[in-house]
């Protein structure tokens, strides 16, 4: 019997949780995400800005839209939701998984979080957001915009990951990797 991504796609499982953080308040409690290389035909990358009030950076963090997986919810699930969203492109189908990133900093109760990042190629869109801006910048976006490669390489701006510029420069040179590559920075 043939199966989809979608369904062979575990749920989440969370490390750590509260059973375990009862024993070991040390456990790691990684928040599972997804994310989205969104790419036009022109290689443009739609990318989101973020700004909190903690963030050191006055201009903000430009990374792919995306975000944390809901329990139960699998892969495509949580980027169909999030896709919608933040962007308001429609997901059918998972896109080749880049890589996968772990980030290891503290917040709402979560001690880092791991991104799945998948690629789609699209046609140039405007991003249609369903959240409302009151919801966005609860979120902490400030902006959902396309950038050139031209743009990205000259941005004098911090990235997530860090080495975004270069991972699309040899996603650019080379496709998708044969492997999905495991980054271990922020």
């Amino acid at each position: 019997m043939d199966r989809t991504r979608a369904e062979t796609e575990p749920p989440v499982q969370k490390v750590g949780g509260s059973k375990d953080a009862g024993r070991n308040p040390t456990a790691q409690r990684l928040r599972q995400a997804v994310r989205a290389v969104i790419l036009d035909p022109d290689d443009h990358i739609l990318l989101v800005r973020f700004r909190w009030s903690r963030q050191p950076s006055a201009n903000g963090l430009w990374a792919t839209p995306g975000g944390g997986i809901e329990a139960g919810e699998t892969h495509l699930e949580a980027l169909r939701r999030e896709m919608h969203e933040e962007t308001g492109m429609p997901v059918a189908e998972l896109g080749p998984l880049l890589w996968t990133r772990t980030a290891h900093r503290a917040f709402s109760g979560w001690t880092g979080q791991t991104d799945h990042v998948y690629l789609f190629r699209t046609e140039r869109f405007d991003p249609t957001p369903a959240l409302t801006p009151a919801q966005l910048r609860d979120e902490g976006v400030q902006e959902v915009r396309w950038l050139s490669p031209a743009e990205i390489a000259a941005q004098n701006a911090v990235f997530a990951p860090r080495t975004l510029p270069g991972l699309l420069t040899r996603l650019r040179a080379e496709g998708p990797p044969p492997q999905p590559l495991r980054l271990e920075e922020f």
